[in-house]
């Protein structure tokens, strides 16, 4: 079944009010899927966002749902976190499946303490 590709700035929302979770997918170049249990009014509230036309050649006004900006506005935490992490991994290798649990809270560790020491 070939893959229909979806015109930019389509939104697909699923709810379930029952367990607090809400499913948003929305068309960009591809497809971008989140889940989250936030239950507020802005979650699906329409915001907009300017992309470039190449066949128009100018910026464009795209709508966009504002829990997709809140996510870009606050993902750096995360983003950091896990660069820091990769460039500061402990190499425990072992067969037993909590080695790999000890490491990752290791590495959360030295990543977190990491901008305390380099303060001082």
């Amino acid at each position: 079944m070939p893959d229909i590709k979806k015109a930019r700035g389509i939104t697909h929302v699923l709810r379930d009010t029952e367990n607090f979770i809400t499913l948003i997918r929305w068309s960009d170049n591809s497809q971008v899927t989140l889940g989250t249990n936030v239950l507020f009014q802005g979650t699906l509230g329409e915001s907009t966002y300017l992309k470039w036309n190449i066949e128009s050649r100018k910026k464009v006004s795209i709508p966009q749902p504002s829990l997709l900006q809140e996510y870009d506005r606050h993902i750096g935490g995360a983003d950091l976190f896990d660069n820091l992490q990769s460039l500061y991994r402990i190499e425990i290798q072992s067969k037993k499946w909590y080695w790999t649990v000890i490491r990752f809270c290791l590495n959360g560790a030295v990543v977190n303490v990491y901008p305390i020491l380099a303060a001082k």
